[in-house]
């Protein structure tokens, strides 16, 4: 069982790269314009690159992609939870 220090440095080590990807698509349109089934077109979009970054192995990759999936299920999350989007 983990510790919750171990809880949170995992997520503060994740929401940091999360961050980092949010931060560099900003140009973007907002998710908030995104269909429930755009959005969850995208998060199976990006499961396929995952399981193909795990394929080739490379640890960093593998993160980034894993990153990418968490912030496709973060924008489903605010757009199924987001009083704004209602």
């Amino acid at each position: 069982m983990s510790t919750l220090r171990q809880d949170k440095n995992l997520l503060d080590n994740f929401n940091t790269i999360i961050l980092g990807k949010l931060r560099a698509n900003r140009f973007k349109s907002h998710w908030r314009n995104l269909s429930i089934e755009d959005n969850i077109k995208r998060i199976e979009e990006e499961l396929v690159e995952l399981k193909e970054a795990i394929k080739v192995g490379k640890k960093a990759h593998i993160v980034m992609e894993a990153a990418d999936v968490a912030v496709f299920c973060a924008m489903l999350f605010d757009n199924i939870t987001n009083p704004e989007t209602e």
